[in-house]
This record gives C-alpha cells, structure tokens and sequence, in this order.
C-alpha cells in the first residue's frame, strides 16, 4: 500500500478544522499521513476505567464518538491472548450462525476474501493500550468503520503515521517508564451529516507521578481516515475503488 499524500489527508479537513480546537489551517503541522496540532494540552485526569463517549444520534444512527482513560504500564495488555476477532466473534450453536460487529458505514462486501482489503473494524482503543474485557458488549460505542491505512500496524510509520504508529509510540514509552502515566483521549471527527468520521483526535498527556504529576510530553494529532486506494463518500458511507 502507498503512503497517503499531503492533499489526501488535507481532503478531510473541510468543515472539521473547529473541531480540532484550531481555528485554521496554519495551526496544523503535516507529518507524514497525520496532523500535529499545534496548541498546548495541558495537565489531565481521568477515572483509570476504560470510560467511552456517548454516542451520537444521527437519525436512526448510533455514531460512536470516542473515549477517556489513563493509561500506565499496569494498564498495558500483557496476556497471550490474541486481540478480539470482531469478524467472528459469537458462534450460536442454535443457528449456526456468527455473529460479526458492522459498525456504521460498514460495507461487507468491499473487501475481499483472500484478497484486498479496504476497511477494518476500528477500535477506539487499542486492545494492546487498555485490554476492555466487555469488548463484546455496547460494541456501538466502541468501534468505527476505519480505512486499512489508518489502522494498519505501523509501528515504524512504515505505512506512514497512523493511528497504530501513535498507539505504539504510547505503548513503549509505557513499557520503559514505571513512572509514567498518560491522561488518553480519543475523539472521532465527523463533519454534519456524516455516518464515517473523517478522522480520529489522538490526545495524550504524559506526566510524571513522582514529580507532582509533572508533564513531560504530549501528543496531539489528528489521523485522516482516508486511503489512497479509493474515494470515500463520508455522508452515503459509500466506497469507490480507484483503478
């Protein structure tokens, strides 16, 4: 897959920018696939349980909106245990039937079976950052309809910086630093009428605990859910690949 280029990731931003707590472009910084928003996050706290948004009534819609947590090196997934399958994720022996989790805008029939793939279920967070043992359940809160480019694991922003490529920043600085906790907030953008957010709102505060809570870095960046291998009508949640 081709990296995203700056027009692409650009393309998503009209009628958003507000949303972003800027008031233009100018106060944005592109960095390959993503924004860094260039406006100060200050000291943060939240419950240490996993608290999702509301979400958003949109017709007869439920939008998931986003999701606050700290976060620590406590917090980290450290089982063996693979990250949920939402493809699969109940066998009823009854029915012999699966159940699978379509969140809105989801196409079943864009990807295909061994073959390209154009859109995951998103998390909102990552299972690796914050293991949700009720991932099963009020799944409408949780995941989103994400494009493969801005979920794809790209630890080393080989895929360009995504949202993967923040999560995994996070994940090892929590793994090095004992000390460090990360006030985490995730919010996904939609313009009016949308039913597929436009992008995801990474917000993260690192503090350190044995210095009063001293921040020492932060993060905040907007990842455009976009790829460079189709056309994306946000609004119809309709797909076009591109030739």
């Amino acid at each position: 897959m081709n990296k995203i280029t700056k027009e692409l990731a650009e393309s998503v931003l009209t009628g958003v920018i507000s949303q972003l707590g800027v008031s233009s472009m100018d106060e944005l910084t592109y960095d390959d696939g993503s924004f860094i928003i260039n406006k100060e996050l200050h000291k943060k706290f939240a419950r240490n349980e996993l608290s999702f948004d509301k979400p958003i009534i949109k017709g007869n819609q439920k939008l998931p909106a986003g999701c606050e947590v700290m976060l620590s090196k406590n917090t980290l997934s450290e089982t063996k245990r693979k990250r949920p399958n939402l493809a699969s994720f109940d066998y009823d022996p009854f029915s012999k039937t699966i159940k699978s989790i379509e969140p809105p805008g989801w196409d079943r029939d864009l990807n295909i079976p061994q073959g390209s793939v154009y859109i995951h279920r998103g998390h909102i967070i990552a299972h690796e950052l914050f293991e949700d043992s009720s991932w099963k359940y009020d799944h409408k809160k949780k995941y989103f309809t994400q494009t493969e480019w801005s979920n794809k694991s790209s630890q080393n922003a080989s895929q360009g910086k995504n949202q993967s490529y923040y999560e995994w920043y996070i994940k090892k600085k929590l793994r090095k630093d004992n000390d460090l906790e990360v006030n985490y907030r995730v919010k996904l953008i939609y313009e009016k009428n949308d039913i597929i957010p436009r992008g995801i709102h990474i917000r993260a505060v690192f503090m350190k605990k044995s210095e009063c809570w001293k921040v020492v870095e932060q993060l905040n960046v907007f990842v455009p859910n976009v790829d460079p291998r189709m056309d994306i009508d946000y609004e119809q949640a309709k797909f076009r690949i591109k030739n």
